[in-house]
């Protein structure tokens, strides 16, 4: 009995060994990391601004997953440029020891970058992002004073604050010409007129 029970109790700890490796297995590979994208998110941005979008990560894991991000065009998924030299950049901020968010940041954005993108960590990959770069880069405009014909035949100022004045103007000076050509006739008719009745009068002192 003695040999028999020594046998059984290392064979017994051995089995409890080999389920308790498999178990913790089976724990590791059941340990997948979960991305969370909600649905139809789309953004849309203008032309030259900049734009983050973000992809949420849990993981089981003490490091920090590796997230790839790729662009969905004509049915194949092409790997986003994030290179030094691109104006796209990664970035990634932990939330706490079992979630963290990878952000994709788009720098002076361009009308090439409308797509859709998607985030992958492993096997698993995200609900696709719409992105739409719309319009063109605001530029100062210059407004320009433009002459026209009015149904006179005179050129009239349009889109400046200065045609109402310039019209004033004009028609004051108008006025003026209009009155110094119809008094001096008169004032001049008036002097001869004076200076005939003048000659005209006799002189009653030479008189006897």
């Amino acid at each position: 009995m003695r040999p028999d029970g020594l046998i059984i109790l290392p064979v017994f700890i051995l089995v409890m060994l080999v389920c308790t490796l498999e178990a913790d297995t089976g724990e590791e590979s059941d340990c997948t990391p979960i991305i969370n994208v909600r649905r139809n998110v789309a953004y849309e941005i203008s032309l030259g601004q900049d734009l983050v979008i973000n992809c949420t990560v849990e993981f089981c894991n003490k490091s920090a997953p590796t997230v790839l991000w790729y662009k969905l065009e004509e049915n194949t998924a092409q790997h986003v440029n994030v290179s030094s030299s691109s104006h796209i950049k990664t970035e990634w901020k932990g939330v706490n020891h079992s979630e963290g968010v990878s952000f994709l940041k788009f720098q002076n954005i361009l009308s090439s970058d409308s797509g859709l993108y998607r985030c992958r960590v492993g096997n698993d990959v995200g609900h696709s992002i719409n992105v739409s770069v719309h319009g063109n880069i605001k530029a100062k405009t210059v407004g320009w004073t433009t002459l026209s014909l009015s149904p006179t035949g005179i050129p009239t100022a349009q889109n400046t604050g200065l045609s109402s004045a310039c019209y004033v103007t004009g028609i004051m000076l108008f006025v003026v010409i209009v009155i110094a050509i119809y008094v001096a006739p008169k004032r001049q008719c008036g002097g001869l007129c004076c200076a005939g009745q003048s000659r005209n009068t006799p002189d009653l002192s030479r008189q006897p």
